[in-house]
């Protein structure tokens, strides 16, 4: 009798999920948004954002907060995509009029925007807009003549190499780049500042080195305020609170920050557990033709228990349906990684940042070594092993940490306990940590 093949020969990543999104990068991949699922929240900040993008809106700064792997550059690739194709309808439009149909009328009331993308890091965000401006306009394929900012924007590039820094200078530029745009579409144009990790920016605005100064973040925020003949939108992407970048400031610089982030309406950006278990059951992709039946209905049968005992409230029954595509996922295992991300708010704990780890004791680990079949299912003990391994792996501060150190204490001094006792003792210990 020949060996059963391993859960990674017949289970695996969809290609989308396998690497991290670069918003710049994938903006003209025309296969970036496979298998990209619009959830409701998308849906929901969708409309909050186009309702504020709409013609004449005079609020156009948002900062949309969640944490770690919850989707939120997807959805800044989704929306740049979507104001990208304006001129040339394409997967995103397509996928919208799919998943989202009411945003269709949302979209077609805003101005043509031409997205402009930041990726943050820790360096002056004037430095970074000037970097996105002098990409966008070296690869300007506009009909008309190359825009006069252009020359400008090599001015100022070489002048900051040199020391002179201007970062006025720079906010000029971008309204110069918007009345560009706004012109060359008869006058209902813009430019729709897209800013992917702006955490980065603030943590260098927050240190000795950015000198506590948030002066730009809230110009930018007034830039997108205003009306005229320069209409410039904001949006943001950020994995706490803005004040919480300046918690170790004074009180006097902590109110300055407060006031910047007066400027961004904050748009929460975090999945439900309906919500985790949907993009998981597409993430996760049958290799060939699909599941043995024994697997089939053994990943049916344990989501229906899973949904009658009401750990999948709200939308049990279409969850409890989708049983075979989260195999080897067990409920439990779903419903905790969910948990994490919501309470913990890390990368290696949210269930995209899950599925992409190579680490021990994560989904490909555990796919790689484990015999395909009915019995083989990724449990609550193999999600402790997988964060305990870590080493810092577990929650940080408070309750939760408090009990984490007890469950970890509590299994290296009774190392000696049978492997089924030990199982159970993660499984209860976690569940503590989870409530």
């Amino acid at each position: 009798m020949s060996a059963r093949p391993c859960i990674a020969e017949r289970v695996g990543v969809a290609r989308r999920y396998v690497r991290s999104i670069d918003v710049r990068r994938d903006l003209d991949d025309p296969a970036a948004l496979d298998g990209y699922v619009p959830t409701p929240t998308v849906d929901d900040t969708l409309h909050r954002l186009l309702r504020g993008l709409a013609d004449g809106s005079t609020h156009r700064a948002f900062r949309i907060t969640g944490p770690y792997g919850a989707g939120k550059s997807a959805f800044l690739l989704f929306l740049a995509r979507l104001f990208q194709e304006r001129r040339e309808p394409s997967a995103a439009t397509v996928l919208l009029a799919m998943r989202c149909p009411d945003r269709l009328s949302d979209l077609a009331a805003t101005r043509a925007y031409e997205p402009l993308v930041v990726i943050g890091r820790r360096a002056p965000v004037a430095d970074l807009i000037l970097e996105a401006l002098a990409h966008k306009v070296d690869g300007w394929r506009a009909p008309g003549r190359r825009p006069a900012v252009a020359d400008v924007v090599l001015r100022l590039q070489a002048e900051r190499r040199e020391g002179r820094r201007d970062d006025s200078a720079v906010l000029d530029a971008l309204r110069e780049f918007a009345r560009y745009v706004d012109r060359s579409h008869d006058g209902r144009g813009g430019v729709l500042l897209l800013i992917d990790e702006m955490g980065r920016c603030l943590e260098h605005a927050a240190s000795r080195e950015g000198g506590n100064d948030t002066s730009v973040f809230q110009a930018l925020g007034e830039m997108a305020a205003g009306t005229g003949d320069a209409p410039v939108a904001v949006v943001g992407v950020l994995h706490q609170r803005f004040a919480e970048y300046a918690s170790a400031l004074g009180n006097g610089s902590r109110a300055d920050w407060a006031r910047s982030a007066e400027r961004f309406e904050d748009l929460p950006f975090q999945e439900s557990l309906e919500q985790v278990s949907f993009l998981l059951a597409e993430a996760i992709k049958v290799v060939g033709s699909g599941h043995d039946q024994c697997v089939t209905e053994a990943a049916g049968a344990l989501y229906r228990e899973a949904a009658d005992l009401g750990l999948f409230p709200g939308r049990s029954a279409e969850i409890a349906s989708l049983g075979p595509r989260l195999y080897p996922m067990h409920p439990a295992a779903v419903v905790a990684l969910s948990a994490m991300a919501r309470r913990f708010g890390q990368n290696e704990r949210s269930a995209v940042g899950f599925l992409q780890s190579f680490e021990p004791g994560g989904f490909r680990d555990y796919a790689a070594e484990t015999p395909y079949g009915p019995d083989s299912w990724y449990g609550l003990a193999n999600l402790f092993d997988h964060v305990a391994t870590r080493g810092e792996g577990g929650p940080r501060d408070g309750l939760q940490a408090r009990r984490w150190r007890l469950l970890t204490d509590t299994l290296t001094a009774h190392r000696d306990l049978p492997p089924i006792e030990a199982a159970v003792l993660k499984c209860v210990g976690l569940l503590s940590v989870l409530d």
